[in-house]
């Protein structure tokens, strides 16, 4: 068992359907047309880009749990100017280099000996360098870069597999998580849907009343709501 959950349960997550297109952009805080474009490919002034996360295009409007971990990933990149698609060989490699279809979204390429073969496959790929995961010191040691450890800082490992199973988009002392066994991925809190609780407060509700309703927290129901306002801020 992990955390109440069969490990079989656990080992499937990643492939589980969650969310629409725009309901994941949402959660993750990114447009859908830049989710879209990572998951299906686009076109630009006549040039096809291949898709980043997906080995080829889909064509549907639904999101596996491992699509949108990874997702979670790639947003905290997005802040330079450097073209997304440059990812898509990184990915492919790693898909083969850890034998799985969501290598970012495992433990094993961020610790230990993994993170050797990450920086082998940045090199492998000629990954520019604003784009890298592992950096190489002057020492030999690696290090994750300040964007990829923040992603491991937001999302939870299963105790007997390494896959992420939980996301903390507000950090982990937030109460609020993305989680694919509640909700479709939604984010939540205590099972109970942020998105919900926003909507009471929006009504009139004080956050006193919206936590005597749904027995929770004032701290809960301010993380909730902080959660959802800051969306739209």
């Amino acid at each position: 068992m992990c955390d109440g959950v069969d490990v079989s349960q656990i080992v499937s997550l990643l492939d589980r359907v969650v969310l629409s297109v725009p309901e994941a952009a949402r959660q993750l805080r990114i447009p859908q047309s830049t989710l879209r474009h990572w998951l299906e490919g686009h076109t630009v002034r006549g040039k096809w880009y291949e898709p980043v996360l997906r080995p080829t295009p889909e064509g549907h409007n639904q999101v596996t749990w491992g699509e949108m971990v990874e997702a979670s990933y790639l947003r905290r990149y997005r802040e330079h100017r450097v073209p997304m698609q440059q990812l898509r060989p990184f990915i492919e490699r790693a898909r083969e280099v850890f034998d799985t279809r969501y290598p970012l979204a495992h433990r094993a390429p961020f610790v230990g000996g993994g993170r050797k073969l990450l920086l082998e496959v940045q090199n492998a790929v000629n990954l520019n360098p604003d784009l890298r995961a592992v950096i190489e010191l002057k020492s030999g040691q690696l290090e994750l870069d300040y964007r990829a450890h923040s992603y491991i800082e937001h999302v939870e490992f299963g105790d007997l597999v390494d896959e992420v199973y939980r996301l903390r988009p507000d950090g982990r002392k937030s109460p609020v998580v993305n989680d694919p066994r509640l909700s479709a991925g939604s984010a939540t809190v205590r099972g109970i849907r942020t998105e919900i609780l926003a909507e009471q407060a929006t009504a009139g509700a004080s956050i006193r009343e919206i936590a005597e309703d749904f027995g929770l927290s004032v701290g809960e129901v301010s993380a909730a709501l902080h959660h959802e306002f800051a969306q739209t801020a």
